[in-house]
């Protein structure tokens, strides 16, 4: 465990709801094999009509889009699943 990796794919949300209940997971297109990801970047952010300043992404942003995330495979509690290896990202993702 603890190695570090890029893995590229299609990310998903497999939980519930989701802002009570996200699960992302990152999958190759035509696999039913995914990785649980946990990402670098806010899962909202209020955006202010006056506010003129670039507003970084959000998870959602990133959702159904292909993109490539560098981080380190490590075991956690995942809700839902138990124990699993989860892709903790080092930085945002980048869309391919």
């Amino acid at each position: 465990m603890n190695n570090n990796l890029v893995v590229e794919g299609v990310l998903e949300n497999e939980g519930t709801n989701y802002f009570t209940n996200s699960r992302l997971v990152i999958r190759q297109p035509g696999s039913d094999k995914s990785v649980v990801v946990r990402l670098r970047t806010p899962l909202e952010i209020q955006r202010l009509p006056s506010e003129q300043q670039s507003i970084p992404p959000t998870q959602a942003d990133y959702l159904g889009k292909k993109v490539k995330i560098q981080g380190v495979l490590k075991e956690q509690f995942v809700k839902g699943l138990g124990r699993a290896v989860v892709l903790e990202s080092a930085q945002p993702p980048s869309i391919e």
